[in-house]
């Protein structure tokens, strides 16, 4: 579960910046 969440949480914060 934890690789999973950290995984997504990484994926998160790189498409905000993608937008940007």
């Amino acid at each position: 579960k934890d690789g999973v969440l950290g995984a997504g949480r990484a994926a998160e914060p790189a498409k905000l910046y993608s937008r940007k």
